[in-house]
């Protein structure tokens, strides 16, 4: 993993947060973007130490653009990571393995418990924490509820915590494939996949068969609670979209 470009990437991708949880002045100092690139990295990290499967999109050597990455191998433009059901040590093996796609790769990491450009656990001195504790809980609340009324254990599904692809290579079937993979995942555990969605990726998940169980407001943002159902072989409506 790299810490750092997946915080980084988390930046990018969900700005509206970070005009939730940091005050404007503080927003654009230099200071407060490093604060939050290892916050964000470190909530990566929190998520892997606890055992959950990190994948992430690279971009090929062919497609890198030039600049203070020229001498990267690979550059990360999208994060799926998935808090899974449980499963043998075994079965994490089998799980975990590199696939090819094209000119870009999904990869799969285990979590790195140290890294000097990442947080895990330390909110920045700089973010309303009060705040964030409010918008957590919302979002605590409100997936409880959608679990409790569909009599789905949160331990016993696939749960998509994060999926973010850079906005300069949206539109190549990455932020596609990263989903599938845990589609995928869930249907050979025969369970569901739940996640919670912002407006921007509420079309990806609809094309790809998840139901919209709840809306609810984060914030003044509009979240969506939905699932992703499996069905066993033979029924009509089982199996994974084109």
């Amino acid at each position: 993993m790299q810490p750092p470009a997946l915080g980084h990437l988390g930046r990018i991708c969900f700005g509206y947060s970070s005009h939730l949880l940091f005050s404007a002045a503080d927003l654009n100092s230099p200071s407060t973007e490093q604060d939050e690139i290892r916050w964000r990295a470190g909530r990566f990290i929190d998520r892997a130490r606890n055992g959950n499967p990190a994948f992430v999109a690279v971009a090929s050597n062919a497609e890198r653009q030039s600049g203070e990455d020229k001498d990267e191998e690979w550059k990360i433009v999208g994060v799926a990571q998935w808090k899974a059901p449980k499963r043998s040590e075994a079965e994490w093996k089998e799980a975990i393995k590199n696939g090819l796609h094209g000119d870009w790769k999904i990869v799969g990491g285990e979590g790195q418990t140290e890294n000097k450009d990442a947080d895990p656990g330390r909110l920045p001195e700089t973010m309303d924490t009060k705040k964030y504790d409010e918008l957590m809980e919302i979002i605590a609340r409100e997936e409880k509820a959608i679990f409790d009324s569909q009599g789905v254990a949160e331990e016993d599904v696939w749960y998509l915590q994060t999926l973010a692809s850079h906005p300069d290579y949206q539109r190549r079937g990455i932020g596609k494939a990263l989903l599938r993979w845990g589609i995928e995942q869930a249907q050979k555990d025969k369970t569901h996949v739940f996640l919670t969605a912002t407006a921007e990726g509420r079309f990806l998940y609809k094309n790809q068969g998840f139901v919209e169980l709840a809306e609810f407001d984060v914030g003044g943002y509009p979240h969506y609670g939905m699932m992703w159902f499996y069905r066993p072989e033979g029924d009509p409506e089982s199996g994974l979209l084109a």
